[in-house]
């Protein structure tokens, strides 16, 4: 489940389609299912991470989506700082969880949301596209 179907909306179509809400309505839709899935987790294990904590993760891509809507209007060439930024956040955040808020299943949503949302603003012409690899520690 590493990515859902591809939109039916063309790239072009989905930089100017006034109605994106479907696009953000996904996004959204991807990051309840890891919240839900962080706090699935949590109850059924013995790891050391607290809804505080996936307060936390959901904050790290609320704030990524943001950035990147900035960077739509102002600058495309430099939104990889932004997938770095976030990763790194994320790693950061893990490590101070002993390694286990962001586990095989979660990182995989963190993927799939980070590259839809770089898809949505029109930085990659692949939604599928991993860009997360470089600094990824999870």
């Amino acid at each position: 489940m590493l990515f859902a179907t591809v939109n039916t909306l063309s790239l072009a179509a989905q930089k100017y389609n006034s109605d994106i809400n479907v696009t953000k309505s996904e996004l959204g839709r991807v990051k309840r299912h890891l919240i839900f899935s962080m706090k699935d987790e949590q109850k059924n294990s013995d790891c050391a991470y607290t809804i505080k904590d996936i307060s936390k993760v959901d904050k790290i891509l609320s704030e990524y989506y943001d950035q990147m809507e900035k960077y739509r209007k102002k600058n495309k060439s430099d939104y990889m700082i932004l997938v770095k930024t976030a990763t790194q956040s994320l790693n950061d955040l893990n490590t101070n969880c002993s390694e286990c808020l962001i586990g095989k299943e979660q990182g995989v949503i963190i993927i799939e949301f980070i590259s839809k949302t770089a898809y949505m603003f029109g930085f990659i012409d692949n939604e599928m596209q991993d860009l997360t690899v470089e600094w990824r520690k999870w």
